[in-house]
């Protein structure tokens, strides 16, 4: 028997019935999407974290949202603060101060530097004199960025720079 069949032969309260039995299947989901929506919704704040990290405070603005969405809950216990550190363990004072700016080191680093150095060398010679303290998850990036937005580098393409 074919589909057209089938639905002449039900009624108006069958197919209500049927539109229910699925609606509800439905509506059973909705737990699981709503705390898999929370799981993505903290890796977007994370990067947004990342990103407003590597741009700097004057840099541009970050992607995603900003604040909770329209008629978001509360989770209990979440309040986007980092969690307080364990009894007796050392307190961090916020995040340590570089002697100098990363941009002072690479400019450093390419004076003395004979011919033009790409983003991994100049990163590579910062970590082995030490110049600019211990490296980050996103050194290499933020090294990458410097040398392309700061006027004082001069890119000579296939990514070798030189100061201006």
């Amino acid at each position: 028997m074919g589909l057209k069949a089938l639905l002449k032969k039900l009624s108006a309260a069958d197919l209500r019935e049927l539109l229910e039995a699925k609606a509800e299947q439905e509506r059973k989901k909705l737990p699981k999407l709503r705390q898999r929506l929370e799981k993505l919704q903290a890796q977007v704040d994370q990067l947004n974290g990342e990103i407003a990290a590597i741009e700097g405070v004057s840099g541009g603005a970050a992607v995603g949202r900003r604040g909770p969405r329209a008629g978001a809950r509360r989770v209990a216990g979440r309040t986007g603060r980092p969690a307080a550190p364990a009894e007796g363990a050392p307190r961090r004072r916020g995040r340590g101060r570089r002697k100098i700016s990363l941009r002072e080191a690479i400019v450093q680093v390419l004076s003395g530097a004979k011919k033009p150095m790409g983003p991994a060398e100049i990163r590579d010679e910062l970590i082995r004199t030490n110049l600019y303290g211990e490296p980050t998850k996103t050194f290499y990036q933020q090294i990458v960025i410097r040398l392309s937005q700061s006027p004082d580098f001069v890119s000579l393409g296939k990514g070798k720079y030189k100061l201006r």
